[in-house]
């Protein structure tokens, strides 16, 4: 079969899947690469069995020398995700994504990129303290959406899926559902003040539409969108003096860092990341240890909702 015609049907699995555009434009974009690299070199129009451990080799080794990891993790993540259904409707007889070990000697002769920094203690009571005096309906939201995000550095997209029943203040946990649809609860603990009172105090306050169970809303009432998340973190870290623009990335990098010093098992890390490559969660904890790696373990303020206040941990 030819292959563009299956990584097209490949694109329409993802729709029914429920994909999100934005990640099925970067299964595009990557798989889109390899089929021109294997077009150019084959003379002809390529079929998926043409898709060889030699040729994905091959072509990896040639990116590791021009791409940076990220890419090149995603690439091995966008190609690993299609070797699986290409396998699963049998138009490839053999796997053709290199040993683990290959795949990291590649990703050693990438460019890191630039490092992405990891809040400290200070830094967090600064957000934290600057969120409470805000007093604003999305001060008090931001502050139970940077909870979970850094205690735990949950995926943005999950975060903002996440509804009411997701969330178990009582048995202090929250669930979240993996790309594949997998769900699994966390326990939480700093996480739960800031939720308990943007619940009990400030969700309601919204306009919110018949039905809209959906636990963090805009402004307006609808479902927070990731470049809302961004705008909003992007301003309280200007606000916050940070010399750094603080992201998702940055919070998600921090607790990360914290997780991995508490000694919390990699592979609890990966998923709760949403890493579906292992090496993604390994690569970035050894970026962490590099970067963040001299600094104490980051400490996340609690908030007490009935004062309103921070509590000071002896």
């Amino acid at each position: 079969m030819e292959l563009q015609k299956v990584m097209e049907e490949f694109d329409g699995h993802l729709a029914s899947l429920g994909r999100r555009e934005s990640t099925r434009l970067a299964y595009r974009t990557d798989l889109g690469d390899v089929y021109r690299t294997l077009r150019q070199q084959l003379g002809r129009e390529p079929l998926a069995r043409d898709l060889t451990p030699e040729f994905i080799r091959t072509y990896l080794e040639a990116q590791a020398k021009k791409q940076r990891r990220s890419t090149l993790l995603r690439r091995i993540a966008s190609l690993r995700a299609f070797e699986r259904y290409l396998r699963e409707k049998e138009l490839i007889s053999q796997p053709f994504i290199p040993e683990p070990a290959i795949l990291r000697q590649l990703l050693d002769q990438t460019a890191t990129g630039r490092a992405t920094p990891c809040l400290t203690s200070e830094q967090l009571h600064t957000l934290w303290k600057l969120l409470i005096e805000s007093n604003t309906r999305r001060g008090w939201r931001d502050l139970a959406l940077v909870a979970l995000l850094t205690e735990w550095g949950f995926p943005t997209d999950r975060l903002i899926q996440l509804d009411l029943s997701d969330v178990d203040l009582e048995q202090k946990r929250i669930r979240i559902r993996s790309q594949g649809g997998v769900e699994m609860w966390f326990p939480i603990d700093y996480a739960v003040g800031p939720l308990q009172f943007y619940l009990e105090h400030v969700r309601y306050q919204y306009h919110l539409p018949a039905g809209e169970n959906h636990l963090f809303v805009s402004q307006l009432g609808r479902p927070l969108s990731r470049q809302s998340v961004w705008q909003s973190l992007g301003a309280w870290g200007r606000t916050a003096g940070f010399e750094f623009p603080l992201t998702p990335r940055v919070l998600r990098s921090t607790a990360a860092y914290r997780l991995w010093r508490l000694g919390t098992p990699r592979e609890l890390i990966q998923q709760a990341l949403g890493h579906t490559n292992p090496i993604s969660t390994l690569f970035l904890l050894r970026r962490l240890q590099q970067t963040c790696g001299r600094m104490p373990i980051p400490q996340i303020p609690r908030f007490d909702p009935e004062t309103q206040t921070l509590v000071e941990e002896g």
